[in-house]
């Protein structure tokens, strides 16, 4: 090894030795703050940061007997990012689209919905930021989404898959042919909503708490989180309509034709 080389690991080993310490002596509202993703890592590691607020992560990692090394690897970990970059599912055969779609669901209602739920419910009666519009709207909003998804994947999902096993064999006409619903796609399709009126409602409550200037790090990380979650449904929904359904009406029409 060259000597040039030994001396940049050196200097890495200590900018990464220089950074670790310096996440550690952070206090979790510090590090939320300059990185509100980190707020759902600290959660699904069962650390709420707005309950240890003045706590600094060297502290809860002690207190709670986790290896600082493993919750800051967590943090350098990328987030579950629905989002498939450099990947076109238009190229994909549509049961994966199907699939991907289901994940997508999963991630929404097990993830995201959960998260997001508990870090409003949490957040304390405050007379300078007032989130009592989004506590009452978010709770109907996530048992809507939560029935749109699974209504989904027992309509629109199942009636693609029932066409999809007809086309490869279509001697099970006479047999799946019964259990598809009375509806088309072209019918499923034009019916598809996104619950955007509740939406609205709390993309508004949201550009009211962005413009406010006495917001505390719990309420700009419920700001950035559900803004993250609303960009991931605009690229479901976007998967859905340019994707999933025009692939689901060619296959209809094929199925039709036979």
């Amino acid at each position: 090894m060259s000597v040039a080389y030994c001396s940049r690991m050196s200097t890495l080993v200590a900018k990464n030795k220089r950074k670790r310490m310096e996440r550690l002596n952070l206090k979790l509202s510090e590090l939320v703050d300059k990185n509100p993703q980190l707020a759902s890592v600290l959660h699904f590691m069962g650390i709420y940061f707005y309950q240890h607020s003045e706590n600094t992560l060297g502290e809860i990692c002690q207190q709670r007997g986790l290896d600082p090394d493993l919750v800051i690897r967590n943090f350098n970990e990328p987030d579950t990012n629905l989002k498939l970059s450099g990947i076109n599912l238009m190229d994909y055969p549509l049961e994966l689209v199907v699939e991907y779609l289901k994940h997508m669901h999963f991630v929404f209602i097990k993830e995201r919905l959960t998260y997001l739920a508990r870090l409003i419910e949490q957040y304390p009666d405050n007379e300078a930021v007032d989130l009592q519009d989004l506590k009452l709207i978010f709770p109907h909003f996530m048992q809507e989404f939560i029935e749109h998804a699974y209504e989904e994947e027992d309509t629109v999902f199942s009636n693609i898959l029932i066409l999809k096993k007809i086309l490869n064999n279509p001697e099970s006409l006479k047999t799946d042919s019964a259990k598809l619903p009375s509806l088309s796609i072209q019918h499923l399709a034009q019916a598809h909503q996104h619950h955007d009126g509740e939406m609205a409602e709390i993309k508004e409550i949201m550009d009211q708490l962005t413009v406010n200037a006495k917001l505390d790090v719990h309420a700009r990380v419920i700001v950035a989180s559900l803004r993250s979650f609303m960009d991931e449904l605009k690229h479901h929904a976007k998967i859905e309509n340019e994707i999933l359904f025009p692939k689901a009406l060619e296959l209809e029409k094929s199925v039709l034709a036979l």
